[in-house]
């Protein structure tokens, strides 16, 4: 072999070395391996450094086998690109929880699988480039902890798994229970970039579990909240008189001579006549208050940020409620009301002796009125 041949063979070696390592070798040799046999030969005889004066003269070889290289690594890279998201979606597909995927930085949804689409009844132009709040709480501004717990929160702030029970909405405004979990998609340096955010349907669960808690907590024939739960609230609502120095009234009525409507009506009268009492209280208070039944035809309504005025007013309302509505058969039932206010210093117990003294009161004073002690 010449001596000009011998150069321009150690040129181009020298010229294919440079560019296996501009293209990284480990990827060049692995999508060597998957290539047509005929390239690999190409290649074999160029790394070995059997290409001759003919394949220089005559083809270009080198600008040839660089073309080549260049267009199959698009063509792989693009291919393993596609690839690999069809093998991604087919995963979360599969799964039976709802997923997304989100981008920590705007909290926008990069990705879901058809159970996410199919549960909250949109289409995936719908959703993608949204923020996970606007799309699963249908809402403007995202979770706030601790007032409202947001696991995508946690998992940024500590990198790891994340869980809570949401409250979710479809399209068309279903509520929906369901626990939610997550788990970090991190960078090179270890930063949370993105999340995965499962999602499972617990709506089920939660109406039943909820439906034994109203149960327990519930008078079964008024639909009135129980003692039980009456001690859990007076409770609360002692605190935060105390802490913040709101007034607190309590109103304790009961029927008038309810004894001799059973004796005269029978029982199964008797308890239509309890429910339409507690219909009407139920009826007349304010959202904020809430109303026991305390036993027997006795009734007890807890109103915070009410001053002595307004459970006057409260009482009253009722009172000339119960005494207008006819009861079939039983002609006019009348009920009396004594009131109460928190003072300072006050336990439960005392509270309820003196609401219970001025209920006596009224019953003392000729019944079917109000009575109160400050």
């Amino acid at each position: 072999m010449g001596q000009r041949a011998q150069r321009m063979q150690n040129g181009t070696h020298e010229k294919v070395t440079r560019l296996v390592r501009t293209l990284n070798l480990w990827h060049f040799v692995w999508l060597s391996i998957a290539a047509s046999e005929a390239f690999t030969a190409v290649m074999s005889r160029l790394l070995r450094g059997r290409i001759t004066s003919d394949y220089l003269i005559t083809g270009g070889v080198v600008s040839l086998v660089v073309s080549t290289i260049v267009v199959y690594l698009i063509r792989l890279t693009r291919d393993a690109e596609l690839r690999a998201a069809n093998f991604s979606r087919t995963v979360l597909n599969s799964m039976k929880d709802a997923v997304s995927v989100i981008d920590v930085k705007d909290f926008r949804i990069v990705g879901c699988n058809e159970v996410f689409l199919r549960e909250l009844g949109f289409q995936e132009e719908d959703v993608i480039g949204k923020t996970c709040y606007e799309i699963t709480h249908q809402r403007s501004s995202p979770c706030i902890p601790p007032e409202e717990s947001c696991p995508s929160r946690e998992t940024v702030k500590t990198g790891a798994y994340a869980a809570a029970e949401h409250v979710h909405y479809t399209r068309e405004g279903k509520k929906k229970y369901v626990k939610v979990s997550t788990n970090p998609i991190k960078d090179g340096n270890g930063e949370v970039t993105m999340v995965v955010h499962v999602s499972s349907d617990i709506t089920e669960i939660k109406q039943l579990h909820l439906e034994l808690e109203r149960r327990a907590e519930t008078d079964c024939l008024t639909g009135a909240y129980n003692r039980m739960k009456y001690e859990e609230l007076i409770q609360k609502e002692l605190e935060r008189g105390e802490r913040y120095g709101r007034p607190l009234s309590l109103v304790m009525f009961d029927i008038d001579h309810f004894k001799q409507v059973n004796d005269r009506h029978g029982h199964a009268f008797g308890d239509r006549v309890l429910k339409s009492v507690a219909c009407i209280a139920d009826e007349h208070k304010r959202k904020v208050d809430s109303l026991f039944r305390w036993g027997g035809e006795e009734f007890m309504i807890v109103s915070p940020d009410t001053d002595l005025e307004q459970a006057m007013f409260l009482a009253e309302r009722i009172r000339t409620a119960v005494e207008q509505r006819e009861f079939n058969g039983a002609g006019k039932v009348t009920v009396s009301l004594g009131i109460t206010r928190l003072r300072t210093g006050d336990t439960a117990d005392e509270l309820i002796k003196r609401v219970d003294a001025a209920l006596y009161k009224a019953k003392a004073n000729g019944r079917n009125r109000v009575e109160l002690l400050a």
